[in-house]
């Protein structure tokens, strides 16, 4: 039971308001009874700790107690983390120039720590790179990303006043998709999420998923529009559709008919999460954002909160969720 968790929700006045929000949208699109309904979302988060948004982007109005209860739920995560990913490695994940500072033996791009970076190597990155992605190294969900196109008169202190007015402290190389990934948006670049599992004898791969930003989108973010599809683990293929929260705005023109579709470097992208997974064996549970250029897979980042709604954006309430395959590969491990 996850009651306090859910007390506390229920104190915070923006997850009643969500409460009450969702439960109003599901009683007028299921006929059913509002105040069964809120019952049956208070009930959900205390067996099984979904949070409110996560009872209406996981169907579970329509889901049986034993098929809930095989879904991971963010309470759950909680609990997970603490058990199997250590808190003193936690901001190698959550700080983005940390990320890419322990995890330079495996990533190609350049980039660049502001605040400790030289006119110098900042006029060098520049004359190198034209197109530059801005972040904000604790940034997340895309939030704080900004995607600038230089032109050849760009200097640097045009560069530093961009990242100085909108508290950008980190710069990347724009990477491009490979012509396979491109095809589903062009605009956007789209990412692999997969998700690894480590334990003392074996790391394993729990869930491997494309996603793809909404038409005319930069970026892939399932919060910003974007959707996913989840990806045969043995054979690099799409075996499902695409999908996106019911809760986030409407995804524009998705390719509904990828099923089959075969993805580049599938074994590459196994392989280089997989390795990055040993690099701090001590987070047990990861999401690696891979995204694979002309060239071969490169990680974007790593994510302590692995986005289990993504993972199980299933619109078939006969599905199981991941919670039976994730214990599977802790206790054998």
């Amino acid at each position: 039971m996850y009651i306090k968790r859910t007390l506390f929700y229920l104190y915070k006045k923006s997850k009643r308001d969500t409460l009450v929000d969702i439960s109003a949208k599901l009683s007028k699109e299921n006929q059913k009874n509002r105040i069964a309904i809120i019952a049956d979302m208070i009930w959900c988060s205390l067996k099984y700790g979904a949070m409110f948004t996560e009872y209406d982007d996981l169907d579970f109005i329509h889901r049986t107690a034993k098929n809930r209860a095989t879904y991971i739920t963010t309470f759950y995560n909680f609990k997970l983390y603490d058990k199997i990913n250590n808190i003193q490695y936690r901001d190698d994940f959550h700080n983005k120039i940390r990320f890419l500072n322990k995890f330079s033996s495996i990533i190609k791009r350049d980039w660049l720590d502001l605040k400790n970076s030289s006119d110098e190597q900042i006029s060098f990155f520049l004359d190198k790179h034209k197109k530059v992605v801005f972040k904000s190294s604790y940034g997340d969900s895309g939030k704080e990303v900004k995607i600038i196109s230089f032109d050849e008169n760009a200097d640097v202190e045009e560069f530093k006043r961009i990242a100085l007015e909108n508290n950008f402290d980190m710069a990347e190389q724009c990477l491009q998709n490979h012509e396979r990934l491109a095809f589903f948006n062009g605009t956007s670049l789209n990412t692999i999420r997969i998700v690894t599992v480590c334990t003392q004898k074996n790391a394993d791969v729990l869930f491997a998923g494309l996603r793809i930003g909404a038409k005319g989108a930069l970026l892939d973010n399932i919060s910003q529009g974007g959707a996913v599809a989840r990806i045969n683990l043995d054979t690099g293929k799409i075996n499902s559709g695409f999908y996106t929260k019911r809760s986030s705005k409407p995804t524009d023109d998705i390719a509904d008919n990828a099923i089959g579709y075969q993805l580049p470097y599938w074994q590459e992208v196994k392989d280089l999460a997989l390795k990055a997974s040993e690099i701090i064996p001590q987070m047990g549970i990861v999401a690696w954002d891979i995204c694979i250029t002309p060239n071969g897979p490169e990680i974007i980042e790593g994510n302590e909160s692995f986005g289990s709604v993504i993972m199980q954006l299933y619109y078939d309430c006969t599905q199981e969720g991941l919670k039976p395959k994730l214990l599977e590969i802790i206790h054998e491990g």
